[in-house]
């Protein structure tokens, strides 16, 4: 085998790695992706069910909704992950999972609640102590 058929035999190697590095990175950012569309979902359903039993409507079929799009991210997330594991046969694989929230105690406090990322503020603030969101 000559120098040129090793070093095409490399380049070949090299692309195929690069091909699988490609795929691999497109698969983990769309399930990312989906983690996003998890989470939006479910403080889309939070809205609904705060507004629902604050105003006194029947949202049972929007709830509905809300949870059918959430399972079915869940179930795009396990195809992925098999993807995953195809394309990481040979290897250890890594399998990125969702990540259920920690849910908190609500604790009723006085102030400025951010929209954007839930931060109790003084009366007062303009701004969001905790990202910068104007609130004021």
């Amino acid at each position: 085998m000559g120098f040129l058929d090793k070093l095409n035999q490399t380049l070949n190697k090299a692309g195929e790695k690069a091909n699988e590095m490609a795929n691999v990175a497109k698969i983990k950012m769309d399930i990312s992706k989906f983690n996003g569309n998890i989470n939006t979902r479910y403080q889309k359903l939070g809205e609904l069910v705060y507004k629902s039993e604050k105003e006194g409507f029947d949202a049972t079929v929007e709830k509905a909704l809300f949870v059918s799009e959430i399972e079915n991210f869940f179930e795009e997330i396990v195809k992925l992950n098999a993807q995953l594991a195809e394309l990481n046969a040979e290897k250890e694989v890594v399998v990125q999972t969702y990540e259920e929230p920690q849910q908190q105690e609500f604790v009723p406090v006085e102030g400025k609640i951010c929209p954007s990322c839930g931060k109790s503020n003084e009366v007062n603030a303009v701004f969001c102590a905790g990202c910068g969101t104007k609130i004021g």
